[in-house]
């Protein structure tokens, strides 16, 4: 079996879980794994077992992904402990709600052709309108998860409220069947997309999802100033940053002569806001699953570039590889991070302290907090005092004292980074 060393990494700044599925070697049975790289350890692995471009819910709980086989189902995991439950519905996902324990895919149409828009979460299945019935082709949500960008084959970019489907808008981002994939802004007001028939067609565009306007567009770094058959221009994208200023695109093309049969594979980091390129990941081939951290510090890449694939974290903006790890043959990957480090403010009135808390529009989601409080700076000597979900605390009756008080968000995978720290004098 591949040994996948994670342990052999420094510990990242903010706790990160990554689930890859892959077959050590190739005609060998596929295996699951689940590393916590907070700790460097394997946390749990199921044999026999595969997942497929899977997904994991912001607050880093479960894994929702694709069954692979013929029957309609799903896989759900619990990704702290590898609990499978299979549901019996057919359903691909694509992106998980930044906010809420749901994830946003697509569906067979009741038409019998094509795919529909669906959201799955604990109350079940809603399947979403906005694109003719069976035409949805992708998706994404808004950073804020208030809406959900949806591209049709027709060439229409559908904006509906991202937790009760209901459409805001529509405009037209292509010809019919010329507009592929789609990156959210923050709030839902800008969108860049992938256009063209198909890779070698079309260009990559920067919009405004209230009039349709096009904002700027560009090509993928390579394609010759006429592109001829062959030249890879619009590529395909493969992810995009939790605060969506960052996607990274894919493509691959035909050699020239002498080697016109052999593919070059390429991913790229594009700014989002302005469509200029960045990095060259370096990935050899194409992208099984690809997850950027929070902070755009690092990139988790599972590669199926033949004939046996590779799992590798990169550094961002650099690229550089941190791991690699090959000769396997990739199935998934997902990656599922701790939150952002919280801004604390305080108040005093009297023997009475309020304390209230943000997070970053781009956290992933917390579950709870965990409350700090030292006699000096950066200690904790006074306790570490687990909080739920609100994000204010009310202590009416304080000692007189000077504190120092920090707090950090937790979910599934564990506290992310500290806040700042504020001293809290009671008198």
């Amino acid at each position: 079996m591949a040994a996948v060393a994670l342990c052999a990494l420094p510990l990242p700044a903010t706790a990160q879980r990554v689930v890859i599925s892959y077959s050590p070697v190739a005609f060998t049975p596929p295996v699951i794994q689940s590393w916590n790289l907070d700790t460097g350890r394997l946390e749990w692995q199921r044999d026999g077992e595969s997942l497929h471009r899977p997904v994991i819910t912001a607050d880093g709980q479960f894994v929702v992904a694709g069954s692979g086989g013929l029957t309609p189902t799903f896989q759900l995991v619990d990704a702290r402990t590898g609990a499978t439950t299979l549901v019996p519905v057919s359903f691909t996902p694509l992106v998980a709600h930044p906010r809420a324990t749901a994830v946003f895919g697509l569906v067979p149409a009741n038409t019998g052709a094509g795919v529909d828009v669906a959201r799955i979460d604990a109350a079940g299945l809603a399947v979403y309108g906005g694109c003719a019935a069976g035409t949805a082709r992708d998706l994404d949500v808004s950073t804020d998860g208030r809406r959900l960008l949806v591209v049709c084959n027709s060439g229409e970019l559908v904006v509906l409220n991202a937790l009760s489907g209901v459409e805001v808008g529509r405009v037209a981002a292509g010809g019919a069947g010329a507009v592929r994939e789609v990156a959210s802004n923050l709030d839902g007001t800008r969108a860049v997309v992938v256009r063209g028939a198909d890779k070698t067609s079309g260009d990559i565009a920067r919009i405004d999802t209230a009039s349709g306007a096009v904002l700027a567009t560009t090509v993928f770094p390579g394609a010759t100033p006429t592109p001829t058959s062959g030249d890879c221009v619009s590529g395909a994208l493969t992810a995009a940053s939790p605060d969506r200023t960052l996607v990274t695109i894919e493509c691959s093309w035909v050699n020239p002569l002498p080697s016109a049969t052999r593919l070059s594979y390429a991913t790229r980091v594009l700014n989002a806001d302005t469509l200029t390129w960045q990095t060259d990941l370096g990935v050899n081939g194409t992208s099984i699953g690809l997850a950027l951290a929070p902070a755009n510090d690092r990139a988790v890449v599972m590669s199926g570039n033949l004939p046996l694939g590779a799992i590798q974290i990169l550094a961002l903006p650099s690229g550089a590889p941190a791991l690699t790890v090959a000769g396997i043959v990739p199935f998934g990957l997902a990656a599922a991070f701790a939150p952002l480090a919280p801004v604390l403010s305080s108040s005093v009135s009297g023997s009475r302290v309020d304390l209230q808390w943000t997070l970053p529009v781009h956290s992933p989601a917390a579950t709870g907090y965990l409350l700090e409080i030292g006699t000096a700076p950066g200690l904790s000597d006074l306790g570490r005092v687990p909080l739920g979900p609100d994000l204010a605390l009310s202590v009416p009756g304080a000692p007189p004292g000077a504190y120092a008080v920090r707090l950090r968000a937790v979910n599934a995978v564990g506290p992310g980074a500290v806040s700042n720290e504020l001293t809290v004098v009671v008198p």
